[in-house]
């Protein structure tokens, strides 16, 4: 039996069925069911303001810029992002008949402008596909990636502000640990250092620019396609998971410890057992049960959800779940959210392998001009 969609699903499902000119005015309501959040139940023609995508956009930063400020996000105890809005709302409009207007035609722009990697990523995790730690994650990852530029810079001998796009290339690769198990395909790092010739045409790069917004919030090719594949690949790592379980499982409904184990060693080469182990064993907790369905299971994974273990690895756990550069990203906040104001931030192990390859690159580039002289 299938999974009940979820209802922002089903209503997203139903703005594709119709050109954009049939929502031009006008907006279709969930409903009243109970499974609707409540920013949402309504029955009827709700008002479509038409929401730009500076306005979209912009509304989806202030969200955030509030949401990170919330103490129960850091100590994992907020409510769903959904409830959070309707909050927001409330507070900000007061007449419900404005919230409601507000919340869809937010909604709709969020639908129409999903090209945008801030507006699909948002759209997700209303629709339950992903968590909302995912935004978190991704923006560590662009912290992480604007350290490199600024190391490869200094590394140079003198920061100048321009790198050559060659360098730029071996480091990436070495970043994103490229066609090694859990890095990324070289498909994809393809289609990012060609999002960077997009941008930046020539042999060398401006990286202070790499991330930068217009006034529409919209960054580069580069920019957004880093983003865009964490997602994807996010997904794709957790579906992957999912199905190994089920493997391990014998396709039952539920799992034990020793099948998580097995099923994190399946779509981790480098992984031990022991090591295994230990993270299935977070991910079980304290329940005294043998078994767990495989959702919950999932779901304490995609979450980060673990118990502390033996001496303390499971505040790492969660990192150790996820391939190689996606871990590297999730692993600097505490329990996979906002992360910590004033943290101190340990080696980023991705920026360090990347500067030790171009090192490589460097010196072999110099014994190579020696042997030709």
């Amino acid at each position: 039996m299938s999974e009940k969609k979820h209802p922002i699903q089903d209503f997203v499902e139903v703005l594709a069925a119709q050109p954009e000119e049939a929502w031009a005015t006008h907006l279709i309501g969930m409903g009243q069911s109970n499974d609707v959040p409540r920013l949402f139940r309504v029955t009827g023609k709700v008002r479509n303001k038409n929401m730009s995508k500076r306005e979209t956009e912009k509304l989806v930063k202030e969200v955030w810029a509030l949401r990170v400020q919330d103490p129960a996000v850091r100590v994992g105890k907020a409510p769903e992002l959904v409830e959070f809005l309707f909050t927001m709302f409330q507070k900000r409009m007061g007449i419900m008949t404005a919230v409601t207007e507000i919340a869809y035609s937010f909604l709709y722009g969020l639908w129409k402008y999903q090209w945008d990697a801030d507006c699909e990523l948002f759209l997700k995790i209303l629709m339950g596909e992903v968590k909302e730690d995912v935004y978190f994650a991704q923006l560590q990852l662009q912290d992480s990636l604007k350290e490199l530029l600024e190391s490869l810079d200094r590394a140079q001998g003198a920061a100048t502000g321009t790198l050559k796009k060659e360098d730029l290339r071996v480091a990436l690769h070495a970043y994103f640990r490229v066609g090694l198990p859990g890095g990324k395909t070289l498909q994809r790092f393809d289609e990012l250092m060609q999002a960077l010739d997009e941008d930046q045409p020539g042999p060398s790069v401006q990286w202070a620019t790499i991330f930068e917004e217009d006034r529409e919030f919209n960054q580069g090719e580069f920019a957004e396609s880093v983003r865009d594949q964490f997602l994807c690949e996010r997904i794709e790592y957790f579906n992957a998971l999912e199905e190994a379980l089920y493997e391990e499982a014998g396709h039952a409904e539920e799992c034990s410890v020793a099948h998580i184990a097995r099923a994190l060693m399946a779509m981790d080469s480098e992984l031990s057992y022991r090591a295994a182990s230990l993270l299935a064993a977070g991910v079980w907790g304290d329940s005294a049960s043998e078994l767990m369905s495989v959702k919950l299971a999932m779901k304490r994974i995609s979450r980060g959800t673990v118990k502390k273990g033996q001496k303390n690895r499971a505040s790492s756990a969660r990192a150790s779940v996820l391939p190689g550069r996606l871990a590297g990203a999730a692993s600097k906040g505490k329990s996979g959210l906002a992360p910590q104001k004033g943290a101190r931030r340990g080696v980023d192990e991705n920026v360090a392998r990347a500067l030790e390859a171009i090192r490589q690159s460097w010196l072999k580039g110099l014994s190579g001009n020696t042997n030709a002289g």
